[in-house]
């Protein structure tokens, strides 16, 4: 079993609760692949925000693959006016490590922004770096023991003088459920439980709190599968707010 990335120990639990749900969200993609292998991908978006009202925005993605040489070039537009180069390299110089490069650019101000990303994964350690326009840093590391995940991820920036962001977490992987637990610049403490009952059905439950106040929360989430094309989920918060969702897939390239 390979190590996941640091980001990724918790990575069923979170799918569980943010995946499918679109309460004020409406999210339409269209993508299509070409004889040759280039895949395209149109998207919109509308996000209905209390203070601004709707907001709206839209994407047009191309991707070519050179698989003899581990190379995926994207470029991607948005209706933001905001233009995205992306070169990313596999298994190249070494097996497991992966390099991008993306370069952004708005027309209409000259702003460009930069951004460098390199990760390295093995059987039992998984380390990434992303250096974003010389101005900030951020690394993670993951080490596996056995069933267990120790690892820790960081945000540094020079403008501010020193680290502004810290986690570090511990997670273990079981063969139908997985447990973590994060500790957030050692002012918050999250934990989460996701567990796989059947093919069919699985539930987590999320938890936080902050050191030194009385600020708590607690999230249960459900979900089921009804048949080969349909499912739900529901979830739940303390605070009262309740959420349920139902997938059904017209075709296999329709949902």
């Amino acid at each position: 079993m390979s190590t996941p990335r640091f980001s990724d120990f918790e990575k069923a639990c979170r799918d569980l609760f943010e995946g499918d749900f679109c309460s004020g969200r409406l999210d339409v993609k269209l993508s299509s692949r070409a004889n040759n292998g280039a895949e395209f991908e149109v998207g919109t978006k509308s996000v209905r925000d209390e203070n601004s009202g709707v907001k709206s925005c839209g994407s047009l993605e191309t991707r070519i693959q050179c698989k003899a040489h581990g190379l995926t070039v994207t470029e991607k537009w948005c209706t933001d006016n905001v233009l995205t180069s992306k070169a990313t390299v596999k298994d190249r110089p070494v097996h497991g490590m992966t390099t991008s490069a993306a370069v952004s650019f708005m027309p209409t101000t000259g702003q460009r922004s930069y951004c460098l990303d390199m990760a390295v994964a093995r059987r039992k350690v998984h380390t990434t770096v992303e250096i974003e326009g010389m101005s900030v840093v951020r690394g993670s590391s993951a080490f596996r023991l056995g069933s267990f995940l120790l690892g820790g991820k960081f945000q540094y920036e020079p403008s501010m003088g020193g680290i502004t962001d810290a986690i570090v977490g511990l997670a273990y992987q079981g063969t139908d459920f997985t447990a973590g637990s994060r500790l957030l610049d050692g002012q918050r403490c999250v934990m989460s439980l996701h567990h796989r009952l059947s093919p069919s059905r699985q539930w987590g439950v999320q938890c936080g709190w902050d050191f030194g106040s009385s600020d708590t929360n607690l999230d249960i989430a459900m979900r089921s599968q009804i048949d080969r094309g349909s499912f739900w989920k529901a979830k739940v918060n303390n605070k009262g707010r309740f959420s349920v969702c139902y997938g059904h897939m017209l075709s296999e390239d329709l949902q």
